[in-house]
């Protein structure tokens, strides 16, 4: 079993559980590549796609090879909306080696939320500070993943408080009020919301350095 056989039955899954127009989607991106429309994609009409496309990144001899499961010097369909499903998903390319990463990764944080070109590493050169990059702030995909989906989940309850008290402020004060009652709310809610978020940043922090001390150089 190669590096790139998850990918391939995760492809193919995709395609067979697809709808209609994103097969038909796929399937031009497949006779696109086949320039002399024999069906298969050889090494030079591989490279030419990929220079004329603007994918540089993957204008590669051995990657070419990775993608050829059966080593017959041309790439079929199969193997072609595997390249589809990579390209599709952003799996990235280590930044350090330059490889595919296959697995799990590690991403600059300010990069990935800032920047439209995110900064990834295999976890043997993030280990190993095999890179150069000026961000130092690091996080595996999945603790990313996670993050992100807490961030949301905080941004979106902060943005209720938020309706909550502006309705609030809105109704006729009871004999009962006191002018200026909803601020403390909102003060109340904009703590909370600073204080969630340190939590999750010392949680994600914390996930980081476990996995850095565990983790092998060989998952990439």
């Amino acid at each position: 079993m190669d590096r790139l056989d998850t990918m391939r039955e995760i492809a193919m899954d995709y395609y067979e559980l697809a709808p209609d127009r994103v097969k038909d989607l796929a399937e031009k991106f497949y006779e696109a590549m086949d320039y002399d429309g024999d069906g298969k994609i050889s090494p030079k009409e591989f490279m030419a796609f990929m220079r004329e496309q603007g994918f540089e990144q993957y204008r590669d001899r051995y990657f070419f090879e990775d993608l050829d499961r059966k080593g017959r010097g041309h790439l079929d369909f199969k193997d072609v909306m595997t390249l589809y499903y990579i390209m599709k998903s952003g799996r990235p390319f280590c930044e350090g080696c330059g490889e595919l990463i296959t697995s799990i990764y590690f991403t600059c944080v300010h990069c990935f939320q800032n920047s439209s070109m995110p900064f990834s590493l295999c976890p043997g050169c993030y280990l190993n500070n095999h890179y150069s990059h000026k961000h130092r702030f690091f996080l595996d995909n999945y603790t990313m993943l996670e993050t992100q989906r807490i961030e949301n989940l905080v941004a979106r309850k902060a943005s209720q408080c938020e309706r909550a008290a502006l309705m609030s402020s809105s109704m006729p004060s009871s004999s009962n009020s006191q002018p200026g009652e909803t601020v403390p709310e909102s003060q109340r809610s904009s703590k909370k919301k600073k204080l969630e978020y340190a939590f999750k940043a010392l949680d994600a922090a914390l996930k980081v350095a476990t996995i850095a001390s565990t983790a092998a150089c060989t998952i990439c």
